[in-house]
């Protein structure tokens, strides 16, 4: 339940994000329709260490166009390989099922760097390429709804979902100096983010209506629609009404190889993909969790990590008005709730984690909100805004990231903390921070707000 009803919420005299979007909505399982079927049907037989994932494919293909449920039973199901979702309105029902995965990625399908941040033994991915639609021709300002369009390969409508792809004009570098604010210097920006040429931000919208040039759009833009940042409207393959709920992933206890070393020990990987949910999630000696690629409107709850040390618990890029909540990262990591490649809008809610490193992972993520995280820590604290990213991505953090009541448990009661690094937090946000220590924290750029330091405040910017 949102408890703000635009896209900015005054404070004082600062202006905060409206969060009251992410997510999916209440009514995705009733979505999926009521078609049944069971992998056992298909060949799969529980705790008999035999490889299940050749059954566990077949059950998902046998679904009809439609789509349907794949039940697991209880019991330990092998994966030697990748399950792979492709379609929409699937529905993999776990019964706290254990999936056991005895080899990483490495080991069959070959080394491969990218193990270290992509990738799964579940795979939510759709076919199909991009459509150009067209280019947005007028000014829209962040919050509108509707924008002009110069038409170019057909016309959406009502009701499906587009994208809108924004680029850096190169050489003037505006569009960096709307994300990271006027207080930053050019050389900051990163030399990557300034010459790429391409989309510096991707954000999902579904169509309301077509009248003309006029598309109205839901939800509001998240940044402005400014022709000099070639803001373009694409069609997008993508799946939707998706789920997968129920599951502990087992992998074998091993050494962790070593930060960017990582073989594939990644349990969930979904792409281009809304109105989805990953649920009730347990990770034991998992290298990474679950990885969100330009995603929007997805949902992941209730998840757990166990084990030894992680690279990416939980990680979301390119991604917009994604909700993560009720989380519990038990396992040390590198990255703990990771922001990255200009994510926006998406929520951390009621989350809590040993050494939990908030994660904003440079390459322009703004407007994102952590609320209600408990950060367990050790006998040696560790900043929580610690954050990667190659240098060549400019600041960890956009604009306007929101971090509100971030309670600290120390070891010591009355540990004396200075929070630090928050430097690379352009118009950074931190409200409520608090514990059973005295934090410390001073306003390091123009703009930022830090407020109700050393308790927590009664302001929520979204609620259950």
């Amino acid at each position: 339940m949102l408890l703000i009803p635009s896209i900015l919420l005054l404070v004082n005299i600062h202006l905060l994000p409206d969060f009251s979007r992410a997510g999916c909505d209440s009514g995705i399982n009733n979505r999926i329709p009521n078609h049944q079927i069971d992998i056992t049907d298909f060949g799969a037989v529980p705790n008999d260490e035999n490889d299940d994932s050749i059954a566990i494919n077949k059950a998902i293909y046998s679904l009809p166009p439609e789509g349907g449920v794949v039940n697991f039973p209880h019991g330990t199901w092998v994966l030697k390989d990748r399950i792979n979702i492709n379609r929409n309105n699937v529905y993999l029902q776990g019964n706290g099922s254990t999936l056991f995965c005895p080899k990483p990625l490495a080991d069959i399908y070959g080394e491969n760097k990218n193990w270290s941040w992509s990738s799964g033994f579940i795979v939510l991915s759709p076919n199909g390429k991009n459509t150009t639609l067209g280019k947005i021709r007028a000014v829209a300002d962040d919050g509108n709804t509707k924008v002009e369009v110069d038409w170019k390969d057909g016309q959406p409508v009502a009701g499906e979902w587009v994208q809108i792809w924004w680029y850096n004009d190169i050489g003037s570098d505006s569009l960096l100096t709307w994300l990271y604010g006027d207080a930053i210097q050019s050389d900051k920006y990163g030399t990557e983010m300034q010459t790429a040429t391409t989309p510096r931000i991707k954000s999902w919208f579904k169509v309301v209506s077509v009248n003309g040039p006029t598309l109205e759009l839901d939800p509001p833009l998240p940044l402005p629609a400014n022709p000099r940042w070639k803001p373009t409207l694409m069609k997008v393959p993508h799946l939707q009404n998706c789920i997968v709920d129920g599951f502990q992933f087992e992998f074998i206890e091993s050494k962790y190889p070593g930060h960017l070393k990582e073989r594939g020990h990644n349990c969930i990987s979904v792409s281009s993909t809304v109105e989805s949910k990953i649920a009730n999630i347990t990770t034991t000696f998992a290298d990474s969790g679950i990885f969100l690629n330009n995603c929007g409107f997805v949902t992941i709850e209730n998840v757990e990590t166990h084990g030894r040390f992680m690279h990416h618990p939980i990680s979301l890029s390119y991604s917009s008005h994604c909700l993560v909540k009720n989380f519990e990262l038990n396992a040390p990591h590198i990255h703990g709730t990771t922001i990255s490649w200009g994510s926006h809008f998406n929520v951390f809610v009621n989350g809590k984690g040993n050494a939990l490193a908030m994660d904003s992972h440079r390459a322009c993520s703004f407007r994102n909100l952590h609320q209600n995280i408990l950060i367990q820590h050790g006998n040696v604290p560790k900043q929580p805004l610690r954050s990667g990213g190659s240098y060549n991505r400019g600041l960890h953090a956009a604009r306007e990231n929101v971090y509100l009541n971030i309670e600290h448990k120390f070891q010591n009661s009355g540990e004396i903390f200075e929070i630090k690094l928050h430097e690379e937090w352009p118009l950074g946000i931190f409200i409520g921070w608090h514990g059973n220590g005295q934090l410390r924290m001073k306003q390091a750029l123009p703009g930022q707000i830090i407020k109700d330091l050393n308790r927590k405040s009664d302001l929520y910017l979204y609620s259950k």
